[in-house]
């Protein structure tokens, strides 16, 4: 889901891997800053249906052969039943993620269930600077500049602002706001890529309270 890492605390080049709560304003004034994204993932429901056509087929032919219905009518039903499933339960899922004075909540509700970490902030390393180069959909090439809550984990990391106007004090108006050090060697800042300009897109909220 977040992209493959090598190893701990190797952060990866991609925009996609790290999650955001990027809000209206570049430099927040209050806490808590939230995101929301939300989505849907046909696979969910699709890949668990083949896998079980699949065994009953199996089942079929080697157990009662001469009461199997036949591929086409065997596929038929599978096709309705997943129809239905998907019509009952729509395999959406929804990821929140929230920065507070005390820690990191990322919650995720999906087909799957429902999970939520805590992450207190004393665990971050602390903020980074970072940069991001990116390619719009018209070809057009940009770059913008924020602030991101460093971990060690990479998939912790989180990305609390980014706009195409140079900040000089963000990072400090957020070691300010969160109580967390800026990490001044440039060993941990993030030059970040992506080849779209939508990838903020999917967000049905995001916004920073």
């Amino acid at each position: 889901m977040f992209g493959k890492v090598s190893r701990y605390d190797e952060h990866p080049s991609k925009l996609k891997t790290y999650r955001d709560v990027v809000g209206r304003s570049a430099t927040p004034s209050t806490l808590p800053l939230l995101s929301e994204s939300t989505g849907s993932s046909p696979w969910h429901i699709i890949m668990p249906l083949v896998l079980l056509f699949l065994i009953v087929t199996e089942l079929c032919l080697l157990w009662a052969p001469s009461m199997f219905l036949g591929w086409l009518t065997h596929s038929l039903i599978f096709l309705i039943l997943g129809a239905i499933v998907y019509h009952l339960c729509p395999p959406q899922w929804t990821e929140r993620v929230e920065v507070n004075e005390r820690e990191v909540v990322f919650e995720f509700l999906g087909f799957t269930g429902y999970r939520v970490d805590r992450i207190p902030l004393a665990q971050y390393r602390g903020l980074i600077p970072i940069t991001h180069s990116g390619t719009a959909s018209s070809g057009t090439k940009y770059r913008e500049y924020g602030v991101a809550l460093r971990h060690a984990d990479p998939t912790k990391t989180v990305i609390l602002s980014l706009s195409s106007i140079y900040h000089e004090h963000a990072v400090n108006h957020f070691a300010q706001l969160l109580n967390v050090k800026p990490l001044r060697d440039e060993k941990f800042a993030l030059s970040l890529e992506s080849k779209r300009a939508t990838w903020r897109a999917k967000k049905d909220q995001s916004h920073a309270i």
